[in-house]
């Protein structure tokens, strides 16, 4: 397992799936990143560590917790209502260094 010796986290909010750009480690200092999805910000991070965990990082030094509570009005991701499934995600990114 990797260990963490610094971390940071990225909460970019509410997207539409086909808009959101990403997020990477260019210029940065940080060696690797994972970005999740999920309904509510916490659900997101949660994504973003498993992510991370199943690349070989050690991930129990990261503690933070985000909101449990959903930004997205459940209409956005209703069919009906937009005529062709479009797709609205919470997007959170986890940078992490290397000692």
């Amino acid at each position: 397992m990797k260990t963490i010796s610094e971390y940071q986290i990225l909460d970019h909010g509410v997207e539409n799936s086909q808009y959101f750009q990403g997020c990477g480690i260019s210029f940065t200092k940080f060696d690797d990143v994972s970005t999740g999805i999920g309904s509510t910000p916490a659900e997101a991070l949660d994504d973003a560590l498993e992510s991370l965990a199943q690349n070989g990082w050690d991930v129990s030094s990261i503690t933070d917790k985000l909101s449990e509570e959903s930004e997205i009005p459940e209409s956005e991701n209703d069919d009906e209502n937009d005529g062709g499934g479009v797709e609205i995600f919470h997007y959170v990114s986890v940078r992490v260094m290397h000692p």
